[in-house]
Order: C-alpha cells, then sequence, then structure tokens
C-alpha cells in the first residue's frame, strides 16, 4: 500500500520527493514501511525517495540508529525522562552523506514549523 503509493506519487511528477515515515519498534512491535519497501523505492527512485526513522520511542536493537543512517536516511529521536533527558527535548540526525543530508535539509524545511526553526538552527 505504501509502495504503491509512494511510486504513484513519484510517476505524477518528476520534481516530487517522498518521504517514507518508519516507526521503530513500535507498542505492537511492527515496523512499517519495512526497509526493504524503501531501499527499493530508493534504488528505483535516487535521492526522491526520503526514509526517515522515528525512533522516538526507543523500543529497538541499539544497533538500528547507524545502521538507518548508513543505508536509509535521517532519525528524529526525543529526549525520555526514562534515560534521564530534559522534556520535551527532540532532534534530527542526517546522515553523513552529503547528497542525503541537502535533500533531508530541503524537507526538513519543508515540514519544520518555521515559528520554532530557521536556517539558523541546522548547519
Amino acid at each position: 500500500m505504501v509502495d504503491a503509493a509512494a511510486r504513484q506519487a513519484l510517476a505524477a511528477d518528476p520534481c516530487a520527493v517522498v518521504v517514507l515515515h518508519t516507526v521503530a519498534g513500535s507498542k505492537t512491535g511492527l515496523r512499517l514501511p519495512s526497509p526493504d519497501v524503501a531501499a527499493a523505492l530508493r534504488a528505483e527512485f535516487g535521492e526522491r525517495v526520503v526514509s526517515v526513522l522515528d525512533a522516538c520511542q526507543m523500543r529497538h536493537h541499539p544497533t538500528l540508529i547507524p545502521r538507518w543512517l548508513d543505508t536509509q536516511g535521517p532519525v528524529l529521536m526525543t529526549s525520555s525522562k526514562f534515560f534521564g533527558g530534559p522534556s520535551f527535548g527532540s532532534g534530527v540526525f542526517f546522515p553523513h552523506a552529503a547528497g542525503r543530508i541537502q535533500t533531508a535539509w530541503h524537507v526538513f524545511r519543508c515540514i519544520a514549523n518555521p515559528a520554532f526553526v530557521d536556517v539558523n538552527d541546522v548547519p
């Protein structure tokens, strides 16, 4: 379902960028869409597919975040009282690959609330 919707959006507009939002370790243990769906779409459409991992709940294996950054895209994080973090703290980790950073920054600018984040907040 996600695969078909992403393909339809990408085929309809050659300038479109699709952001896949994957939740890492939901309460039910599911991770959707799967990294395989994202990898297949990235293989076909390249940088037009940004695969974002929502790791905010920290219900995942410790190696997932570095693997995701190496192979997929940005990772969303929040602090947690369970880990001694401040309330309402958050961050986005971007991959080191320069092309992915440019695409990720473009996506971030599109979804970020300008009242809270501007170009001076992100390198």
